[in-house]
């Protein structure tokens, strides 16, 4: 209720002012809560060659049940598995487990993680099919 009502009565109450109200006011900028943005980064990846449908184990730093989907080139593939566990000054430890998705050629291919379409990306490690 008074909510409602101070909105109503404070333009009523008369104020008195010894100094000019300045049109420009020095406000100090509100302290950002979260400022730093981590970054994904992938640390390891096992193994680094292997064929299609290869299992894939992803170890690195916070990307873990944040919406990162592996690519293999410009192939995505999917997690089937993630674990992530905070850990003070540091972040977010994450495991990631997916497949390497079907190939045309053999070759070297940059793995990654990347959110989204035009998303952030993670650091790029050599991934080799045989």
């Amino acid at each position: 209720m008074l909510g409602i009502l101070l909105p109503v009565i404070l333009p009523l109450l008369p104020i008195a002012v010894d100094q000019p109200i300045s049109a420009h006011l020095d406000v100090a900028p509100a302290p950002l809560v979260n400022a730093a943005v981590d970054e994904p980064e992938i640390w390891i990846a096992f193994p680094t060659e292997g064929q299609a449908l290869t299992p894939v184990v992803l170890v690195g730093l916070d990307f873990a049940n944040e919406g990162y989907a592996p690519r293999f080139g410009i192939t995505p593939s999917i997690p089937l598995f993630q674990f992530g566990i905070d850990l003070p000054f540091l972040g977010q430890a994450s495991l990631m487990v997916t497949t390497a998705p079907p190939a045309i050629f053999s070759g070297e291919v940059d793995l990654y993680l990347k959110k989204g379409l035009f998303g952030r990306e993670s650091n790029r490690l050599t991934f080799t099919y045989l």
